[in-house]
């Protein structure tokens, strides 16, 4: 392994169907890395003082099509 830290972005991807975005998402924990949601990683990134200016301001879920 290269020491990377791999964050898979779950609502920022998709497959053909539900079955195998699941399934890649499993894959992912099981053996590369962290699975999280863009409001996860948006929510993260604004807790570092040094790049919370640079962050946009996200769209909540329950506004999003």
């Amino acid at each position: 392994m290269k020491d990377y830290h791999v964050v898979f972005v779950e609502d920022c991807n998709a497959t053909p169907s539900r079955a195998e975005h699941e399934a890649t998402l499993v894959n992912i924990r099981k053996f590369f890395g962290v699975v999280a949601t863009s409001d996860q990683i948006v929510e993260r990134w604004r807790a570092l003082p040094q790049a919370a200016e640079a962050v946009p301001q996200a769209v909540p879920a329950a506004a999003r099509p």
